[in-house]
């Protein structure tokens, strides 16, 4: 695979994936804390629950760059916590 596939590529690539994981019966998992903010609090109760895509670059002289791509979510609110019973 090259360092950077096209749209097209990547749909083509995880859709072979895909049929991978039925034609195995595969089960996939993960886990995943909250991604920012204070460890000690829960997603919904963040200060802010604003999550953004980044990607690091280089620049025209060579330099690494935090580029911000864009939101992916805004005021985001646990979908669940309304039955959490903590």
């Amino acid at each position: 695979m090259s360092e950077r596939m096209t749209s097209e590529e990547l749909r083509k690539a995880f859709l072979e994936f895909f049929k991978e994981f039925q034609k195995n019966d595969l089960v996939g998992c993960c886990a995943q804390t909250d991604v920012k903010g204070d460890r000690s609090l829960r997603p919904a109760d963040q200060a802010d629950p604003d999550l953004y895509l980044r990607v690091v670059e280089k620049d025209a002289s060579g330099q690494p760059t935090n580029k911000l791509v864009g939101v992916v979510m805004e005021k985001h609110q646990d979908a669940y916590v309304g039955e959490c019973k903590m």
